[in-house]
């Protein structure tokens, strides 16, 4: 993993997301405050089976929001969530070593 690796980068390969599986976010409709939406980040797992998961994985505590906030800047938001949740669980990066052989 490089030493500026990205939020999403690093929350991708802690969680081993492969490419048929989805990440995103999604609103936790019983987390909601007010006026106020509840998002978090979600995985679902893609399967070999024809049967679909049930519930999502949950990857982030609550980010609230309110209507109309930038999706780009709750993405981040919601990322930088799920990052921290993974250092609290003592979850460590570290960065890829390959010698030079020239």
């Amino acid at each position: 993993m490089p030493r500026r690796a990205s939020a999403a980068r690093i929350v991708r390969a802690a969680y081993g997301v492969r490419s048929g599986d989805w990440l995103g976010l999604l609103a936790d409709e019983a987390q909601a405050c007010g006026t106020q939406h509840a998002w978090r980040l979600a995985l679902w797992r893609a399967s070999a089976s024809s049967e679909a998961q049930a519930a999502p994985q949950w990857l982030s505590p609550v980010v609230l929001a309110r209507p109309g906030q930038s999706p780009n800047a709750l993405r981040d938001a919601v990322l930088e969530q799920a990052l921290q949740a993974l250092w609290q669980q003592g979850w460590r990066l570290q960065e890829a070593f390959s010698p030079d052989l020239h």
